[in-house]
């Protein structure tokens, strides 16, 4: 019996067309950081930062990311993540516990910010 190649799971995302937010460092007074959200999903965001990602971040690193987002009338809630990936002035985030919004209402909120 042949067995299929196991394909990589398709993830929808949310993307956040610049959309300003920031990342907080772990302790109560670490070092908050000025982002872009570049892609929001239920469990990982990809953000860009003003200048280099391993500048100002550790692979492994525990922080919270904040996102002014409004979903069925209120706020999105801080979302704590660990650090995946570091890329020029890019980083992955992925969420301790995956987000309880849908795509299309992570979406919705993004395009109303935009507009």
């Amino acid at each position: 019996m042949t067995r299929a190649a196991k394909r990589p799971a398709i993830r929808p995302l949310a993307y956040g067309h610049r959309q300003p937010c920031r990342l907080l460092g772990s302790s109560e007074h670490g070092p908050e950081h000025k982002a872009e959200l570049i892609s929001i999903g239920t469990r990982d965001a990809r953000l860009r930062l003003e200048c280099a990602a391993s500048e100002l971040l550790r692979l492994g690193q525990r922080c919270t990311l904040q996102c002014p987002l409004v979903i069925n009338g209120a706020p999105l809630a801080q979302a704590h993540c660990i650090v995946e990936w570091l890329h020029g002035q890019e980083a992955g985030l992925v969420f301790t516990i995956r987000a309880s919004h849908s795509i299309s209402a992570l979406q919705h909120a993004l395009s109303k910010e935009t507009a």
